[in-house]
């Protein structure tokens, strides 16, 4: 991903009319661009899925995706798709490809200061075309929500690892297509459906990531963020 301009000001939670400032000045800056937000308190923070963060995690994509709907058949009944599915991990708190974000700063703001108490934090705030913001039945959407049925040793570069990719698009949707390896190598902004209480509360979307010819190998983004940083502060009683 690639970070704009570096905005220094570090603001104390409580002084939000501040920080409205700078997110006001963004908008002006981009007027013609879809904003979301995610909000996080590790000042090494990175920018990557929880699927990315232990390679242990990868190893087992494949089977926590159909283990959790063997244990819980019912909560998945209703999924429409495989990204339907992601989502509901994600609701689980299991490994994912998603990042959640939202395109409501004050909830990124609410959950970073909920975490960051008397440390530093920041607000992300990612510019994309309106056109880079995909909706759930996508096909590239599909094809990247696929990649977590694929076991950790598949290469989509060989035709055998093509060949089980394209299976399982199939299975999961008829309008995708996969003619392209590359088409596995993005970072995508997905708009979900509103059928999650969750989701409908925080104003919530996902950044779903692709991977290179092997899962080992997180996809590229040229996705653009800002980072505003910021000091919660408890406020004293009394």
């Amino acid at each position: 991903m690639k970070k704009l301009d570096e905005l220094p000001n570090t603001h104390q939670i409580g002084a939000v009319q501040s920080l409205s400032k700078e997110l006001r000045a963004i908008h002006e800056k981009h007027p013609d661009k879809v904003l979301f937000y995610r909000g996080h308190c590790d000042g090494s923070y990175e920018i990557k899925p929880s699927i990315y963060r232990k390679v242990e995690y990868l190893k087992k994509e494949d089977r926590l995706f159909h283990e959790i709907q063997c244990k819980c058949t019912h909560e998945f009944q209703q999924c429409r798709s495989n990204l339907d599915k992601l989502v509901k991990m994600q609701h689980y708190s299991l490994p994912t490809r998603l990042l959640d974000v939202t395109s409501n700063p004050l909830v990124a703001l609410y959950f970073a200061a909920n975490e960051c108490q008397d440390k530093k934090g920041s607000l992300l705030v990612f510019v994309l075309d309106p056109s880079d913001v995909y909706y759930a039945d996508a096909p590239e959407v599909t094809i990247l929500a696929n990649l977590a049925l694929l076991p950790f040793e598949t290469d989509v570069e060989t035709d055998e690892g093509r060949k089980l990719l394209i299976h399982r698009i199939n299975g999961d949707a008829s309008n995708a297509y996969f003619g392209d390896v590359r088409l596995c190598n993005k970072v995508l902004c997905v708009k979900p459906y509103l059928n999650n209480t969750r989701i409908i509360r925080q104003s919530g979307a996902f950044l779903i990531f692709g991977m290179k010819n092997r899962k080992e190998k997180m996809a590229d983004s040229n996705i653009e963020y800002y980072e505003l940083k910021f000091q919660v502060v408890k406020k004293k009683m009394g």
